[in-house]
């Protein structure tokens, strides 16, 4: 009788893992010297594990423990790896009742402070629009196999530069319009093999916060809050900041991940201070970069920043914040902290800023849009943009970080080169 029962569970559940596939992912999420996490979005609630080894080395293999993926999160979940080793290459299967739903890999950074053996290589872009049949009256988006270009460059870290959804109007009000339309995008085709094999970290713009240029007074903050983390899998957020802000170091570089909509001031508003970061978060930059020894310390932000463009309808710092702005260069120099890269996006064209600072601290932006959504054709000044840098068409940034060498790349997206620039690090 025993025996009988045992037999009937397992075939129930054998049953029910038949039933059950991924609809999203698997994507690589935070890595770091010892641990990862493994993204997945399946189509009913089902109970996931990850089996996992570094390549080439099938006896070392480990399992991790089981998460679910709940209907109240639109069945995600996040699955942790431990036991890594640094600066190896690891392969992973996602599972479920023993079977073998989809695959990756991803690879550990070196330990803190130390190169890797080989260089980092880091792609990065903003502004995915996927087009919408039920909502769409225009299309917007295109060419999505921009995404299987970036993945078959084989970049270590992904980031995602804000307005990586394009809320509709019918979205940014409910639970239910967050979680349809984070589904919509993640769900796209061409995106998987790149969200299964490179590591990704996401900040967000307007448009994957809510209303277009929404601010600090959107009432659904913390909705839009709770969605972008059921869908990314950033390392947790400041404690005393809030928001999306986070920083993370890959080897002798670190990253500081910023909130440009929770604490920003409503552009119409003309009194009081006006400010994109807030007090609390520009302060803990400053702290935060000054107390970095980094060769490299990339500043991951939502718009333009160091770019003179002064149209009234870009949003830039220097049209609206201009005040918080030259506090921020003034802190970095007055701090002496070098080799600060910013990589911005939100404006649906490339290029390339270059600003020297009074005490010769150079400073650089390299600003990547749009992924998929259209393409701006103005022809605005910005008097810090580098020659040959102007890209008015869809492509990804990718940055590579070697020893002593920085070299910065604008894709098409057929994996052609349209900008390219070498740039010593001191």
């Amino acid at each position: 009788m025993r025996i009988l029962i045992s037999v009937c569970l397992l075939m129930a559940s054998l049953h029910f893992a038949k039933g059950q596939k991924l609809t999203a992912g698997p994507m690589v999420g935070h890595v770091t010297e010892r641990t990862a996490t493994i993204w997945i979005q399946s189509d009913v609630s089902g109970t996931f594990t990850c089996r996992y080894r570094p390549v080439n080395a099938s006896h070392s293999e480990l399992v991790s423990l089981p998460s679910t993926s709940l209907a109240s999160k639109a069945f995600t979940a996040q699955i942790q790896l431990g036991g890594l080793v640094p600066n190896t290459r690891y392969e992973y299967d996602v599972l479920v009742a023993s079977q073998v739903l989809s695959s990756g890999s991803f690879q550990t950074p070196p330990p803190a402070g130390y190169s890797g053996a080989d260089p980092l290589k880091i792609a990065f872009g903003s502004c995915v629009y996927i087009n919408d049949s039920t909502t769409d009256r225009r299309y917007k988006g295109g060419e999505y196999e921009l995404f299987e270009a970036i993945a078959e460059q084989g970049p270590q870290l992904m980031f995602w530069l804000g307005d990586n959804i394009y809320l509709r109007p019918q979205d940014w009000s409910t639970e239910e319009g967050f979680a349809y339309r984070y589904s919509h995008t993640r769900q796209l085709p061409e995106m998987q093999a790149l969200l299964a094999n490179t590591a990704h970290y996401a900040i967000w713009d307007d448009h994957d916060y809510g209303p277009n240029d929404s601010d600090r007074s959107f009432v659904g903050k913390e909705i839009a809050l709770k969605w972008f983390n059921h869908f990314w899998a950033n390392p947790p957020s400041h404690p005393a900041v809030g928001g999306i802000a986070t920083a993370f170091s890959w080897g002798d570089v670190d990253f500081f991940l910023t909130d440009n909509r929770s604490f920003r001031s409503p552009q119409k508003r003309s009194s009081g201070n006006r400010t994109v970061l807030g007090e609390v978060q520009r302060e803990w930059l400053v702290d935060a970069l000054a107390f970095s020894e980094a060769k490299v310390k990339v500043v991951v932000m939502g718009g333009l920043f160091l770019s003179s463009m002064d149209n009234p309808l870009s949003q830039n710092y220097i049209v609206n914040y201009a005040e918080e702005r030259q506090w921020l260069l003034d802190e970095l120099e007055a701090n002496g902290i070098n080799n600060v890269i910013f990589l911005t996006g939100d404006k649906h064209f490339s290029e390339v800023s270059s600003m020297a600072l009074p005490n010769g601290n150079q400073l650089y932006e390299f600003a990547s849009s749009p992924l998929t959504a259209n393409v701006n054709t103005r022809d605005d000044i910005n008097v810090y943009r580098l020659p040959g840098s102007h890209i008015q068409q869809r492509n990804f940034g990718l940055l590579t970080i070697s020893k002593d060498l920085l070299t910065i790349k604008f894709l098409d997206s057929q994996g052609q080169t349209l900008y390219i620039k070498n740039i010593t690090i001191n």
